[in-house]
């Protein structure tokens, strides 16, 4: 089980993920959901993948070992929307690749991304990429995203993401009484962790500090 949600507040991003890879009671096994991409002072990128293990982990080695050199990067990406539409390219090519040889054995392709962050000269954005290769982007009306497990979660991010709330700190989600009885009731059993970056004024050519803080909570 898999549950990663990204949201926009008032003081920037936030990324909580958990880290659990199975549900099942005699194997459980934790694995990182959450990638980061940083250049400091120039660019910080997040990077949360949902869905089948191998499948993420492959777009993953796309993203941080392109083959075409010549071909826009994460690292080199202009904007967040063309850092996303990087992105949805590796999922296309990791499709084209792979996505043959798993139906022969009855595997859907099956994964999913959110990507946000920052880079200089321009304001913060969140992306969510499909298992298609194209994205969206959150909104004032849409200010959060989730992927992989995500039938508890709307309700209680509802209650502290709805405008005017929006600026109520996003680690209250993590710590009310409902949140933690439906942590109990998904069986969460592993850690979770939450990353945050705060918005920052980029000049032309100033650079943009990212803030960040790691929470990590049982």
């Amino acid at each position: 089980m898999t549950y990663c949600v990204a949201m926009t507040v008032d003081e920037g991003l936030v990324f909580p993920s958990d880290t659990r890879t199975n549900a099942g009671v005699d194997h459980i096994s934790t694995v990182r959901k959450m990638s980061v991409f940083e250049q400091p002072g120039e660019r910080m990128l997040v990077l949360l993948g949902a869905g089948n293990l191998s499948l993420t982990q492959v777009v993953l080695h796309e993203l941080s070992e392109p083959a075409d050199a010549a071909k826009p990067t994460l690292w080199t990406a202009p904007t967040m929307a063309d850092a996303a539409r990087v992105i949805g390219e590796a999922v296309r090519s990791v499709h084209q690749r792979e996505a043959a040889a798993l139906q022969e054995f009855g595997v859907d392709f099956n994964c999913s991304f959110i990507l946000g962050g920052q880079i200089a000269g321009n304001r913060p954005r969140l992306f969510m990429i499909y298992a298609a290769g194209n994205f969206i982007e959150a909104s004032a009306v849409n200010p959060y995203f989730q992927i992989g497990e995500a039938k508890y979660g709307k309700p209680i991010i509802d209650r502290v993401l709805t405008p005017p709330r929006r600026s109520t700190k996003p680690q209250n989600a993590r710590s009310s009484p409902w949140t933690r009885r439906c942590a109990r009731t998904s069986r969460w059993g592993c850690r979770s962790t939450c990353r945050s970056t705060r918005k920052t004024r980029c000049a032309s050519r100033a650079s943009s500090r990212s803030i960040t803080t790691t929470l990590t909570s049982r």
